[in-house]
């Protein structure tokens, strides 16, 4: 089996999707060379390929999934207004009827009526895991 047959595809996926460099992905695959890794990319169009993923509606939507869990977790161990805001405005995007649970949140903050912030969590707990199926540790 050649360097291509065993390497080529991994190579493009490193270039790709994960962004990365042909000096890093040399790096990580050893038995490549940076130069044979330039002929490859050159052939296969890595960089129009590049391109294409990060305006592709997959990588969008891959970042704002782990967008929305950073914050959830964030918002689950600090509900702060800032960050519940902002995981309403991502859950809003993905899945706009999961968010209303979420505003009504926002909204009572904003209007001074305060929440414990135990009572903040539970919420916040419950809503993820009713639409997403997300159960983060208590």
């Amino acid at each position: 089996m050649g360097k291509m047959a065993a390497y080529y595809e991994e190579a493009q996926r490193l270039f790709v999707q994960e962004g990365k460099t042909l000096s890093e992905i040399a790096q990580i695959l050893k038995d490549v060379s940076e130069r044979t890794l330039a002929r490859w990319s050159s052939e296969g169009e890595w960089m129009r390929k590049r391109k294409e993923y990060l305006r592709s509606e997959e990588h969008f939507s891959q970042i704002l999934q782990e967008l929305k869990y950073k914050l959830a977790v964030a918002a689950l161990s600090d509900p702060n207004p800032q960050t519940i805001y902002a995981l309403c405005r991502v859950i809003a995007v993905l899945k706009p009827s999961a968010a209303v649970e979420l505003r009504q949140l926002e909204k009572e903050e904003a209007e001074g009526k305060r929440k414990s912030p135990e009572e903040i969590q539970r919420i916040i707990a419950e809503t993820l895991e009713n639409y997403y199926g997300i159960k983060l540790k208590e």
